[in-house]
């Protein structure tokens, strides 16, 4: 097989793995915004776990063919990798904003291409690594939230509601729905003494309650 040959291999594996990626994208934007976060979450551990078995089989293949290859060529083969890479590290840092902090993950997935090898033998891991270290990190970040996120229906008046509207438009965050949870938890979070003290309040109603029905009960029972 010839060099430019080689090349064009490489090129269009790369190529196959970063329009997935972009359209798994597009699909994880649809469900966010839909406030769907956990679908998107399952969605991405699905389809990740799907590319990267894909890529390593198709590489392992193409690895083969390029092993004879002079060392002219496999240079030229690790810079196209090098430079196609890049913007999979992009399409993966979307993925992990969409989802959850980008911060986590931006150094994790950058590590791939400084901490291994360039060469033509490791190509195959480092895309693997990458893919990964995005899992893992969602995976962390979402036995921290939950498995499955609770939606609360609950009115907004509108001056309230076009606060939220311009701080999504700003970028501030991605949804309403992310920014009334933020500021949900915030107004707890201020009121926790106040909080506290209804609590116990609803505790000791609760155990008045329980205390009423056993009474009652054992009314019954004894008639």
């Amino acid at each position: 097989m010839s060099g430019e040959e080689l090349k064009n291999e490489l090129e269009q594996m790369l190529k196959n793995i970063e329009t997935r990626l972009n359209d798994l994208l597009a699909s994880i934007d649809r469900l966010v915004a839909e406030g769907k976060t956990q679908e998107a979450y399952n969605l991405w551990k699905q389809e990740s776990t799907s590319m990267m078995s894909d890529f390593q089989a198709s590489f392992e293949k193409f690895r083969e063919k390029a092993k004879t290859s002079d060392e002219a060529t496999q240079r030229e083969l690790e810079k196209i990798f090098e430079e196609k890479f890049r913007e999979i590290k992009s399409s993966l840092e979307k993925i992990s904003q969409k989802l959850s902090k980008p911060s986590q993950f931006e150094s994790q997935i950058s590590q791939s291409l400084s901490t291994i090898s360039k060469s033509l033998e490791n190509i195959g891991v480092i895309i693997g690594q990458a893919i990964d270290s995005v899992t893992k990190g969602l995976e962390e970040t979402f036995k921290t939230i939950g498995k499955t996120p609770n939606i609360v229906s609950a009115r907004i008046n509108r001056k309230d509601l076009e606060i939220i509207d311009e701080l999504v438009q700003a970028g501030i965050f991605r949804t309403r729905s992310e920014a009334v949870a933020f500021f949900v938890s915030k107004g707890i979070e201020a009121s926790k003494d106040w909080v506290q003290r209804a609590l116990d309040q609803a505790r000791k109603i609760k155990e008045l309650q329980e205390s009423l029905r056993r009474e009652v009960e054992s009314q019954f029972k004894e008639e």
